[in-house]
């Protein structure tokens, strides 16, 4: 008898608590924040006198091969999506960090 007379009380909990949900989205639509990022461009030195640039974008491979010279000289190497250049940490330039910036 007493589950009987519970049985409003449950069927109207269980009302209210789906009524929350279709109240929070009744629309179907989803917010979503942040960011999708790509991967970044691989930097590597296969040999003593180049570096090797990889670049992965829209599932296209784009590789290039740069003399090392032309960074130790100052210049800046820019391709499609990122730029570089070094960065001497000391006075002796025996020491240097590649700085790279996407665009």
């Amino acid at each position: 008898m007493q589950t009987l007379s519970r049985l409003p009380l449950y069927l109207t909990s269980l009302l209210v608590l789906n009524s929350g949900y279709t109240l929070a989205a009744p629309d179907g639509i989803i917010h979503f924040r942040g960011q999708i990022v790509e991967s970044p461009c691989d930097y590597n030195q296969p040999s003593q006198q180049r570096i090797r640039v990889s670049c992965y974008e829209n599932q296209r491979h784009t590789e290039q091969t740069i003399p090392l010279n032309a960074l130790l000289e100052g210049r800046t190497l820019v391709n499609e999506r990122s730029s570089a250049q070094l960065h001497w940490i000391n006075r002796e330039q025996n020491l240097a960090i590649l700085q790279v910036e996407y665009k």
